[in-house]
């Protein structure tokens, strides 16, 4: 039975990973789309600041903590 509320809990957390958990993919995009149209993404090397900030500093950096 404890095997089944662990199970519980995991499918509980993947459903917060989501995209579509609540607020859908713009979210889960980390508001890129608006950044590309506020100009601040405008070029290939303004887009890999974007995704190496994530990734270090952002929620890639969160779900890889989570995650291990």
């Amino acid at each position: 039975m404890h095997t089944r509320t662990e199970a519980a809990q995991l499918l509980l957390l993947l459903t917060w990973m989501s995209p579509a958990f609540p607020t859908g993919a713009f979210a889960y995009s980390h508001g890129l789309e608006w950044a590309i149209a506020n100009g601040d993404v405008a070029d290939t090397a303004h887009l890999i600041l974007w995704i190496s900030d994530l990734l270090t500093r952002g929620s890639g950096w969160n779900d890889a903590v989570l995650f291990a």
